[in-house]
Order: structure tokens, then sequence, then C-alpha cells
């Protein structure tokens, strides 16, 4: 951590968060959150902080649905908009071609942010806030000497799988949405250092969420590539950006377009990623630093010691914030990402010899690597008992899918 940079990120995690439709009615709007914060606050998402054109950020939403190389992206979402996926992607292009759209109202009945479904604390949780109480289930952890693994596992949530969601928030807490920090009547600012700053999430649109991720993921996507010089990553990262771009300045309705956005799983980007473009990469790495410049430039603050040192203190809204802040750590520091032997994301190494994913906050050990003991343990067993029963090592591995080296270490282990 910088020596110039004071004081955490306290951020609250309160458990179970559960998930209602829109229209849930909280015991008591006025002193808790109410419709029109939810409102707001998806209002407001779709402002640009320098614009106050509504659809210079919906353009932006359009290009990152249609940049994504999650196949399923679009499907997904038209699922949960409840319309049709070519309707919704010609709306996205439509979006994309045009740059500014003038009937904002038309974007949000499109996603839909003002009908999605509102994670939020539980009913105990919610009663417990009101009257002052933890009720045992408030935690928190503070960044940055807590959560490194911050945002990989954001990297990590499903797009529109709330059970995904919902195991992200019981570690971590909601990672946008309405703030509670600046009117929760039971934290005690004369409890923490001065310059601590707080991050209390209380609800949010399940969508407003989906509609970040989106975006989020595209990023470290890039980050990825760029760190492990994945070439064909950076190739189908670099069609869909291309091919966007082309939507753009040439317009979707031309013939050139339709047809190669038609064939975008199979001839388009593959062209692209089978000619292994040699710029891809580097285009890539400019794509990455470029976004990662908008997403770190948050507010900050400088204040200065009675010795007259200046130190900054950050101030983040939302976990986005802190994961694009961990990207941008990462890329400056040179760490090393590796994949987890358990989960199969990535993850950064803090050592050489570490193989899985970090530890969750207010866990001591790494969840994966306890995971991957207990898979190794119970095939291991599976093992020991087959070769017992009977069967010859060929015919344990295929029930397995153990290899034969491993299988008979095991059983040379036994014999000892």
């Amino acid at each position: 951590m910088n020596s110039n940079v004071l004081g955490n990120t306290i951020i609250y995690v309160i458990n179970p968060y559960q998930i209602y439709d829109y229209g849930f009615h909280f015991q008591n709007s006025s002193d808790f959150i109410s419709n029109v914060e939810i409102e707001h606050l998806i209002t407001e998402s779709f402002y640009d902080k320098n614009s106050t054109n509504r659809g210079y950020t919906s353009y932006f939403f359009a290009k990152n649905m249609l940049e994504s190389i999650n196949e399923d992206v679009i499907s997904k979402w038209a699922n949960f908009s409840e319309l049709g996926e070519q309707y919704l992607e010609d709306f996205l292009m439509n979006l994309v071609d045009t740059y500014k759209i003038d009937n904002h109202q038309e974007i949000l009945d499109k996603i839909p942010l003002f009908s999605s479904p509102i994670i939020t604390l539980s009913k105990e949780a919610i009663s417990n806030y009101l009257l002052g109480k933890s009720g045992g289930t408030e935690k928190s952890f503070h960044f940055p000497d807590e959560g490194i693994g911050l945002f990989t596992e954001l990297a990590k949530v499903e797009l529109f799988d709330t059970n995904s969601l919902k195991k992200f928030t019981k570690n971590f807490g909601i990672p946008i949405g309405v703030d509670l920090s600046k009117k929760s009547v039971y934290v005690d600012l004369l409890d923490f250092k001065k310059y601590n700053t707080f991050l209390y999430f209380g609800a949010a649109p399940i969508a407003l969420i989906y509609k970040e991720l989106v975006e989020y993921q595209n990023i470290f996507n890039m980050f990825v590539a760029v760190k492990t010089n994945d070439k064909k990553l950076a190739n189908a990262i670099y069609a869909r950006k291309k091919l966007v771009q082309e939507i753009a300045e040439i317009g979707r309705f031309s013939k050139d377009i339709l047809e190669k956005r038609a064939l975008s799983k199979k001839t388009y980007e593959q062209n692209i990623i089978e000619n292994n473009d040699p710029l891809s990469l580097a285009l890539c790495r400019k794509y990455l630093s470029e976004a990662i410049t908008e997403k770190v430039a948050i507010n900050s603050k400088i204040v200065n010691s009675i010795n007259g040192d200046f130190f900054e203190i950050k101030l983040y809204n939302n976990l986005f914030e802190i994961a694009y802040n961990q990207i941008k750590d990462s890329l400056l520091n040179n760490t090393e990402i590796k994949k987890c032997e358990h989960c199969g994301h990535f993850f950064e190494s803090t050592h050489g010899k570490q193989r899985f994913c970090p530890p969750l906050p207010f866990k001591k050990r790494s969840s994966c690597e306890n995971s991957y003991s207990q898979q190794i343990r119970r095939t291991k067993e599976k093992v020991l008992s087959l070769f017992d029963s009977g069967s010859d090592i060929d015919e344990i591995s295929k029930i397995t899918n153990e290899s034969l080296e491993t299988i008979n270490d095991w059983l040379n282990q036994r014999s000892k």
C-alpha cells in the first residue's frame, strides 16, 4: 500500500441477503430505503458524470453488451427482460449506430431496470437495522488490508445467476446500490481512525449489478489477456470491438455489417482469431489502459498532517471502483496471475507457491484450497475402495478420471 495513502475503506456485510420482486415494501420506507431512492439510483446510473445526456451512457451500455465475448450475454438479458433475443440485439445495435437516444425512458423500459428484482437485506436484518442492532449478522472487513481477492471474485459472478450473485454477497456484500453508511445509526465514528471511510449497501436492483458486471468482466478479460499474453483471447476481444466500431461508423443496416453479425460466431471472429493478428494484443493493452484510466479517476481527498506532510484518502463509491483500482495496482506492480487448481478462475498470486484463490473475508484459509483437499480425499478413498473390491488400475482411472501415476502413488503410500 502507498505510504502516502491513509486509512481503510470499511465494507459491511450483513447476511443473509434476499431477492424480492420489485415493489417489495420495506417496513418503514421513511427510515430505511424507499422506492424513490431505488429509482434515483437507477436513473443516476445512466448519467455520464461529464454530460447531461443520458443517451451517451446508454450508448456505452449497448457497446459493452455487444462487445462481450460471453456468447450468452444477449440471450440471457433477453430472457431476463422478457424480450426476443433478435429484438434486443437490434435495439442495442441501433443505440450504437445512432450514438445518442432522445427517448431515455425507452432504454430503461428495455433493460429493464425499474422492474428488476431487488437484492436487499433480509427482513430480520432490516428490523435489526431500524432498532440499531446487529443481530449477530453484521460483519465488516477493511480494504486494502483485507479482501485482496475482491477483484478476481467479482469476475467469477455468473451473469443472471442469482445463486452466484448471492454467493458473492455472502462474502463481500452488495457491490453497488443504496449506501446506508451516511445514515447508519449504530456506526460510531469515534471508534475508528479519523480517515476511515465506509461502504454499506442495503439494496440494489440486480439488473443494475448485472449492467455494471457486463462492463467489468469485459475489462477483466482484457486484463487476463494482457497479463497472460493470451493472443487467442486478445483476438476475440479485438474482433468484437472492431465489429462494434464498424456498426457505429458504417451503420447497422449496411449489408456488410448484417452479414458479419450473422456470421460473427463462425466466420468473422474466427478469421481474426485464426489469423492471429499481431496487433490484437497491443490493441488490447491500449483498450485496457484507457478503460482503467477512466475507471480509477475516482474522488480523492488530500489532507495534511500536523507536521505538514500531505496524504491522499481514497473515496470509493462502490466495490466495482475498488476492483478497478486493484486491477490498476496489479498492472503497475506487475504482479502474477494464475489459474486456481480448484475453480479454474484467475487469481492474483502473492507468492510463487500459491495454487489457489486467496482466502475470502472472514476466512483464514482459501475456500478453494479447502474444497480441493476435500475433493482429493474423497477421490482417494474411492480409489482405494475400488482397488480393494478387485478393480484394476486402468478401470479405476476411467471411473475416477484420475491419472495412473496418482493412483499408483496413493496405493504405494498405503502399502508403506
